[in-house]
């Protein structure tokens, strides 16, 4: 049996478009096509039927699900003979949203290559729900989760808890509070709560962003009918809006130090970053992996990596407060 044309059948049979998965793979819809006669031709059965649309027949549904262990084996069995000659190599699979990383994929990286250079990164976008699935379906082998994991069969190690902030301008805050800007900014350091920003302009993620489901989820609980002046999916563009007073903006707590140099932030008077006062507000951050799976070395030092970048994030509240801001 040839593996290569076992894990071309594998690809197909997940979505069951030659032209889609040949392209996905990089080889021409006749070598692929090539590839599936011959393990037809092998086991002497039919694998795909092609009319009225292309679907698996009961063999080929029997192959696809052996086809998935058959491969997971292989590529345990290469881990394992990498790792015992110390070859360092492999390919990391890790799931992970664009947003965090863009944020700590390049330190992480940094610190993992000088151990392992050899090692090559597949990144898969997506959320915590959909890596659960692409984990136990083997397509991935760690990700980055968010929440708290109510899922079987993982193995887990905390990263980080984070908050979500509201980043608002003094002129906002002069307008909603009538006290003494000093003081006040001293008490909702300590938290924040919407209904008070009810009447000001908000600027949001695009719906159907995390961030923005969980605002929507607040504002229906609390009533409140946001006037919203602005949407978008760069929360670059939201904090540089907030920052000229066009609205209050919201970020989460691992992209502030990546946006603004701290302490010439903290320096300016004129716009804040404060704590949203709500517990879903606030949220961990997870690494994880499926149990009882040979583990690599290279994807423990991955582990180490993270787990040193997260923490250089979660002291953000410790860097905010001891700035002149408050």
């Amino acid at each position: 049996m040839d593996l290569n044309s076992l894990q071309y059948f594998y690809e197909v049979s997940k979505d069951l478009h030659i032209t889609n998965t040949a392209r996905r793979l990089y080889i021409s819809q006749q070598r692929l096509s090539g590839h599936i006669q011959r393990l037809e031709k092998y086991y002497g059965v039919k694998l795909i039927e092609r009319d009225p649309k292309p679907h698996l027949t009961r063999a080929g549904h029997f192959l696809a699900k052996y086809a998935e262990q058959i491969l997971h084996l292989e590529r345990e069995l290469q881990s394992h003979f990498l790792d015992v000659s110390h070859e360092n190599q492999g390919v990391l699979r890790l799931g992970i949203s664009s947003m965090r990383a863009l944020v700590c994929i390049p330190e992480i990286m940094t610190i993992f290559q000088k151990s392992y250079p050899a090692v090559r990164f597949m990144l898969i976008n997506g959320m915590t729900a959909q890596f659960y699935e692409k984990l136990m379906a083997d397509e991935i082998d760690l990700f980055v989760g968010l929440g708290s994991p109510p899922y079987d069969g993982l193995s887990i190690v905390p990263l980080m808890s984070e908050q979500l902030y509201m980043m608002v301008s003094d002129q906002i805050l002069s307008e909603v509070f009538k006290e003494d800007l000093t003081s006040l900014k001293v008490r909702l350091s300590q938290g924040v709560r919407l209904k008070d920003f009810y009447t000001q302009p908000f600027i949001l993620p695009a719906v159907g962003n995390n961030v923005r489901r969980l605002l929507d989820n607040i504002f229906l609980r609390e009533g409140i009918y946001p006037q919203i002046v602005c949407e978008s999916l760069s929360f670059q563009l939201m904090a540089r809006l907030s920052q000229l007073g066009v609205g209050i903006a919201f970020l989460p707590q691992i992209l502030i130090k990546e946006l603004f140099d701290l302490k010439s932030f903290c320096s300016n008077r004129q716009i804040n970053l404060f704590p949203l006062d709500y517990a879903e507000a606030r949220h961990q951050i997870f690494l994880a992996s499926r149990v009882q799976h040979y583990t690599p070395r290279y994807i423990s030092c991955f582990y180490d990596a993270a787990v040193k970048v997260f923490s250089t994030y979660e002291k953000l509240p410790d860097l905010l407060n001891s700035q002149s801001n408050f």
